[in-house]
């Protein structure tokens, strides 16, 4: 059975991988939610986008038939 010295040691060295995981995942997250609206720079000019939405602004509400 592990003494609690070694539980609590062993928990400290834990935490450090985990927290560096973590940092990890979140930057990969925010990375790829800004990539959202971008395009990539071999295809041609096209109407401005925003961050996360892309040119969802850009979709009518009312009057979708006509367009």
């Amino acid at each position: 059975m592990a003494s609690l010295r070694e539980v609590i040691f062993s928990s400290q060295q834990a935490m450090p991988a985990t927290g560096v995981l973590a940092a990890v995942l979140l930057a990969l997250v925010v990375y790829r939610l800004f990539q959202t609206g971008r395009r990539d720079p071999r295809m041609p000019p096209g109407p401005p986008t925003l961050p996360i939405i892309g040119n969802l602004h850009q979709i009518p509400i009312t009057g979708i038939h006509k367009k």
